[in-house]
This record gives structure tokens, C-alpha cells and sequence, in this order.
């Protein structure tokens, strides 16, 4: 809470002016690495709340390289863990956890490297499985509008183009598949 510095007029609140406290970078440190112990912060999100806590260039600076150096920031494994999170609890495509890692403010480098070990495989099974998830509640359709809402469901996931029109193509026109559509 700023303190305030009262007028030699006591009755005239308008004149109160405002003096900032002084803002201790360590306290502020303290804060960050309390937060980190329950969610992962990219460099760039622990430096935006360094500055909007009122830490000076530089004391936020020394405190970043320190957080590094100690490991509690890392933008490639950070990146490397929303990757496999993404995938496998959120069943997203490429594109669509790339748009969360920019989102999180994480190295373009790092996000990079993170996604090249998405295996192209993996990405199948996963909208293949989400397709066959989605399946039994497009029974009652037509196959070109069932065609068309699988394909959309999938793309707003974040599926590439040619992928979701193969896992659509199998899942849909496969003849002997259980589902059959009007």
C-alpha cells in the first residue's frame, strides 16, 4: 500500500500526495518462486511480472539470470512438458499447441525444438482416436454432414489439413465400420 504524506492542511485531502513505497526486489523473488512451485513460468512471464511489480531493470535482470541458473526457469522444458500435456490430456494437433506456447510467451526457439519431437505417428493415433470418440454422436447424420463436422472438429483442434482429411477418410468411409451413417 502506498503511503501517504499528509498537507499542512489537514483538511484538504486533495493536496495528499503520494509517495511509492519502496519496492524490494527479494520479497518480490520470493513471491515468484512461491508461484513456481505451483505453475511453471516462462522467462518472459516471470520478467513481465517482475516489471509490473515495480523491480528495477536491472535487480530484475540479476533475479532472472539467478532463476536460470538454478533452474527454475527453462523455456525448452517447460515447453517440452506443455507439449506432451497438450497432446495427451488435451488431444491437440501441432498447430494448436503452438498457438498455446506463444500464448505462454515461451522462446520461439524452444517452442521449435518442443515441437519437433512431436512424432507425426503419435499426432495420427491421437485424431484417429478422437475421431472414433466422435464418431457415435454423428450416427444420425448423413455421411457428407457427419464428413464435414468431424473435419471441422478436428481442424479447430489444431489437426493439419491433409492428416484430418485421412483420419476423416478412415473413420467415415471404411467400409465394415460399426457406425453407419443415413
Amino acid at each position: 500500500m502506498p503511503a501517504f504524506v499528509e498537507s499542512a492542511d489537514d483538511e484538504d485531502d486533495d493536496d495528499a500526495i503520494e509517495i511509492p513505497e519502496e519496492i524490494d526486489p527479494e520479497q518480490v523473488a520470493d513471491r515468484i518462486v512461491r508461484g513456481l512451485s505451483r505453475k511453471s513460468l516462462s522467462v518472459a512471464e516471470v520478467e513481465a511480472r517482475l516489471y509490473t511489480e515495480g523491480v528495477a531493470e536491472k535487480d530484475a535482470l540479476e533475479i532472472l539470470e539467478r532463476f536460470t541458473r538454478f533452474g527454475y526457469l527453462d523455456d525448452l522444458r517447460m515447453a517440452e512438458q506443455l507439449v506432451v500435456s497438450l497432446r495427451d490430456r488435451k488431444k491437440l494437433g501441432r498447430s494448436s499447441i503452438q498457438q498455446e506456447l506463444r500464448a505462454r510467451k515461451i522462446d520461439p526457439e524452444a517452442i521449435a525444438s518442443a515441437l519437433d519431437e512431436l512424432d507425426g505417428d503419435d499426432e495420427y493415433r491421437t485424431a484417429l482416436e478422437l475421431a472414433r470418440k466422435r464418431l457415435p454422436s454423428l450416427r444420425s447424420l448423413s455421411d457428407e454432414v457427419a464428413e464435414r463436422r468431424l473435419t471441422g472438429f478436428l481442424a479447430r483442434r489444431g489437426y493439419a489439413g491433409g492428416l484430418v482429411q485421412r483420419v476423416v477418410r478412415e473413420t467415415i468411409r471404411k467400409p465394415g465400420s460399426s457406425v453407419r451413417f443415413r
